[in-house]
């Protein structure tokens, strides 16, 4: 990778108790989350928020893209999990969908984003700091949900990604980090450009 975050191994857990297959998950997101914002504090916000060609995003609408994706999922486990009903098991074609949406995150092509976190919804102009706070309160409150839940849900497809179909909890988290490093790449070619 041309561009590397750096990480302190501090684990950044809130006071809510997560088991520990998505506690560390949670840690992992948080510290890379902490690293893109501690990195972005040294741009301008003319910077952050240059759309550097027609049709592309500018650092601060990448950045509300991935929030938004997580703000999404977020919601549709709350929705999800509050309506009782038959929620499958993880199974081995789970593990075959994390893997594919792994290795579609990890290819150098380009998707279309869905429109509910795309183009259209990206603001124009915003501050670091508006979207820093919103993101550390969107963790906290994930945080909280995911510690609130049953242990059995760790075993469910309780998750579903886009294209991707039915995942766990811990594939959820895990796209999340690799939607971040994708557009991490993203966000640094913007701001070099």
């Amino acid at each position: 990778m041309p561009y590397s975050i750096k990480l302190s191994m501090q684990s950044t857990a809130d006071q809510t108790s997560l088991p520990v297959a998505l506690q560390w998950r949670m840690d992992r997101l948080n510290r890379t989350r902490k690293a893109l914002f501690d990195e972005l504090a040294r741009y301008e916000h003319e910077a952050l928020n240059r759309v550097p060609a027609p049709g592309q995003w500018s650092a601060i609408q990448v950045i509300h893209h991935l929030l938004l994706a997580e703000e999404q999922s977020l919601g549709y486990l709350r929705k999800k999990l509050s309506q009782p009903s038959v929620i499958p098991r993880t199974s081995l074609l789970s593990r075959w969908r994390t893997f594919l949406l792994w290795f579609y995150l990890a290819t150098p092509l380009k998707f279309k984003a869905p429109a509910s976190v795309g183009d259209e919804v990206l603001p124009e102009s915003s501050s670091l700091l508006e979207v820093e706070e919103r993101w550390q309160l969107l963790r906290q409150n994930m945080t909280t949900f995911l510690g609130s839940l049953p242990a059995d849900l760790l075993l469910k497809e309780v998750y579903k990604h886009p294209f991707a179909g039915r995942l766990p909890l811990t594939s959820m988290l895990d796209f999340f980090y690799w939607h971040f490093v994708r557009h991490y790449q993203q966000i640094m070619r913007t701001l070099a450009a």
